[in-house]
């Protein structure tokens, strides 16, 4: 059964078009979508709020097109959130021009969690790369929602850390849903559908174009608390992004620039301007969460010794963590650990696997299957630690720590190589941090 309510914002949406400043004061004056349907010329033009262009498009009552994309979406599983659901999002109301409609492919995150936009440029630097998957993963973490574009680059690193870290992330889109772009971070969308939300104010099947990434930019920064830019030129659309923000009365971070030559005239610019300069996650969580309390900061620890050292691992208030040769700590939160235990003191090393279980892995000899599997991915040019990594997976499970010894990856490296091979449906984790080959449901 067709929800009439539904196609009256449809029409409507198309009436006012994309990034309409009016919406509010249309809403001030009318209750609802299908009023202002109902409402004859004469009554539209007392309101004083529609241009003649407007008015002319609001004679047209046909609805042949709002159903057949209220068809397409119900077909396909989206929500469509109208300006007065209460499902819509509450911040994105407050923005200048609002979306008269949403379209919603997964479900979005619970409005009380803290949101963060990570944006960046397109041709992001390596190092650029891996500080938003940092950003990404380290934030969800601490359960901050990360939004972003879903472009390639800075934006689809952050997503992909927020899925590493199994949080929460909404990608926010310049074209319809069903719209396959782009093509390289398809299986990524799929994911962030599973455990987040995709989210576009564009029918299922509308193109993209050089205007619809800039006004979709407004929802990344209206949908979020603040706006980190990580890498962009002095032209970058992330810009863009930061700059609805400001104009949105939300906090603008930026990733600094380093001697090595990491950073970017863009963000430098931003810093320059007032952006607050973030050198890692915990810059953005200060600001919304000062009073975190020190039982808080302790539990967080334990729960990261806990991930990098097993349950078995005891540890004191009075030990501090130290980088050893193979104890696996990222290097980003070895200094949340670093600076939470006052003494130093050497933890003892994770026990290592008997000579039995060691003996028991096995690398399978390269069949027909695993050497397709290898051509594929260096045919869609992976990069070589994509290789290299793919290489050391077999059917039989092997753990993280092996994978890090057979590639001499650091940690960071081996995550995002570990992740994007994932995604592209080439490897499946496992249980105790174990990957394989191929599609296997966690066990």
């Amino acid at each position: 059964m067709v929800d009439k309510e539904i196609l009256f914002w449809l029409w409507l949406k198309d009436c006012l078009g994309i990034e309409n400043k009016k919406v509010k004061s249309v809403f001030e004056s009318f209750d609802s979508a299908m009023q202002i349907y109902l409402s004859d010329e004469s009554e539209l033009r007392l309101s004083g709020i529609f241009s003649e262009k407007e008015l002319d498009k609001l004679k047209n009552k046909n609805l042949d097109k709002a159903k057949k994309v209220y068809n397409d979406c119900k077909n396909f599983g989206y929500d469509i959130f109208a300006y007065t659901d209460d499902s819509y999002p509450k911040m994105l109301k407050e923005i200048a021009a609002p979306p008269v409609v949403l379209y919603v492919s997964g479900k979005l995150p619970d409005e009380n969690m803290l949101r963060t936009a990570v944006v960046g440029t397109r041709s992001a630097t390596s190092q650029g790369r891996k500080k938003a998957f940092e950003f990404g993963y380290e934030l969800a973490r601490n359960n901050v929602v990360v939004v972003s574009g879903g472009a390639d680059g800075i934006d689809i690193q952050a997503h992909k850390g927020a899925l590493q870290a199994g949080g929460k992330t909404v990608c926010v889109i310049g074209c319809g849903i069903n719209y396959n772009y782009p093509k390289s971070s398809a299986n990524v969308r799929r994911q962030i559908t599973r455990y987040g939300a995709i989210v576009s104010e564009y029918p299922p099947y509308y193109s993209p174009s050089k205007y619809t990434f800039p006004k979709r930019n407004r929802i990344i920064s209206g949908m979020s608390h603040c706006t980190l830019v990580v890498e962009a030129g002095e032209k970058s659309g992330s810009l863009i992004t930061a700059k609805y923000a400001g104009e949105q009365k939300r906090t603008v971070f930026a990733v600094s620039g380093s001697a090595d030559g990491f950073g970017s005239q863009g963000a430098e610019r931003l810093i320059r301007e007032g952006a607050k300069p973030a050198a890692d996650f915990r810059d953005i969580i200060r600001q919304y969460r000062p009073d975190e309390t020190s039982e808080q900061m302790k539990s967080k620890v334990e729960m990261l010794l806990e991930h990098y050292f097993g349950e078995s691992e005891q540890v004191t208030k009075k030990s501090r963590p130290k980088k050893a040769k193979n104890v696996k700590v990222h290097t980003f939160q070895y200094e949340i650990l670093n600076s939470y235990y006052s003494e130093p003191k050497r933890i003892s090393e994770p026990q290592k696997e008997s000579e039995s279980k060691k003996n028991t892995y096995k690398k399978p000899p390269e069949n027909k299957n695993n050497q397709e599997n290898l051509k594929k991915i260096a045919g869609e040019q992976l990069t070589g630690n994509a290789a290299a990594v793919y290489d050391t997976i077999s059917d039989i499970p092997v753990h993280v720590d092996e994978i890090k010894a057979k590639t001499g990856l650091d940690v960071g490296e081996l995550l995002m190589t570990l992740t994007e091979l994932e995604m592209s449906g080439y490897i499946s984790s496992l249980s105790g941090r174990r990957y394989v080959i191929g599609s296997h449901s966690k066990t």
